[in-house]
């Protein structure tokens, strides 16, 4: 609980797959304002910004409570998208 799983403007080098708990995603202003954009929990994914070609993280993500969270590299996930119709159907609908 608490601990960052990412930052903002950190490399954007992996996708990051909530198995247990909740995670809270949230932006900071150039003034310093922090901004809750999402709650997520168990069955959801955040970071998948790399996948569009985001160089760096756009948005920070910390743990709210107790989780469990797998991290998922760029070129493993890109893979996985391709061979795994399943999988990359379940993403699709996360990401709509």
């Amino acid at each position: 609980k608490g601990q960052p799983i990412f930052a903002q403007g950190d490399l954007a080098d992996s996708v990051f797959y909530i198995q247990e708990g909740k995670v809270k995603v949230t932006v900071v202003s150039g003034q310093g304002k922090e901004a809750v954009v999402a709650i997520l929990g168990p069955g959801e994914f955040c970071g998948q910004g790399c996948l569009a070609g985001q160089p760096k993280r756009i948005a920070g993500a910390s743990a709210l409570s107790e989780c469990e969270i797998m991290r998922v590299g760029k070129d493993e996930i890109s893979r996985v998208l391709r061979e795994e119709p399943a999988f990359s159907q379940m993403f699709l609908t996360h990401l709509l």
